[in-house]
């Protein structure tokens, strides 16, 4: 959780510079994100209750219901990523705005990081970066962010408890879902380090761009 914590707090450091650079607008870390530096650096995750629900200690035994339960305060944590801000760096990055006007955070997290992997893998510098959208799919989905996804579909699951469901959608990143036999902490732990990595890849797109 404290990995999650410190992704979260790099993103809304990171994606400013990725305005700035694209278009030349100032937006504030605090615009993106609740979870600043300097709070955690003070604090821990004090100032952070959400995160100190989550960083509670998972048994590795522990019973579906409570694993659906963490998915949903995952979730609640991931959905503090301000929507409206985020569709800012997609339009920053020239995106239309009747195309970007009703996706909701994680099709707008998935964007950006479509854009980024195609500028990195072009080679190209932040000069690219205005008009970028215009040059990929940027609607596609992308497997690296699929856990975001994933833990969203988790969260919905706990409402009709459907033990099905969670092991298909498990599955579907990876899990040996044979393991939950025993109880279900493995699989939260291979949750969490999916949808840490998904933030941590965005993070390093826009690090390596940049820094071209």
């Amino acid at each position: 959780v404290d990995r999650l914590l410190l992704q979260l707090i790099e993103l809304s450091e990171s994606l400013p510079k990725l305005v700035e650079a694209a278009s030349g607008e100032t937006i504030l870390p605090s615009q993106f994100s609740e979870f600043e530096r300097q709070s955690y650096n003070n604090e821990g995750f004090k100032d952070f209750p959400i995160i100190q629900r989550m960083a509670q200690v998972a048994p590795l035994d522990m019973y579906q219901q409570d694993f659906l339960s963490r998915c949903k305060t995952l979730n609640e944590i991931i959905v503090r990523l301000k929507v409206g801000t985020l569709r800012r760096v997609l339009r920053a990055l020239g995106a239309r705005k009747d195309e970007v006007a009703n996706l909701q955070g994680l099709k707008v997290l998935q964007a950006i990081l479509n854009i980024l992997e195609y500028l990195n893998e072009q080679l190209e510098n932040k000069d690219a970066l205005a008009g970028s959208a215009n040059m990929v799919e940027w609607k596609n989905e992308n497997p690296t962010i699929a856990p975001l996804f994933v833990n969203n579909d988790l969260r919905n699951s706990e409402s009709h408890e459907s033990i099905e469901d969670a092991i298909n959608f498990l599955e579907r990143i990876g899990f040996d879902t044979s393991t939950v036999n025993s109880g279900y902490g493995k699989a939260l732990d291979f949750l969490l380090d999916g949808v840490i990595n998904s933030i941590e890849s965005i993070n390093r797109n826009i690090t390596d761009l940049l820094n071209r």
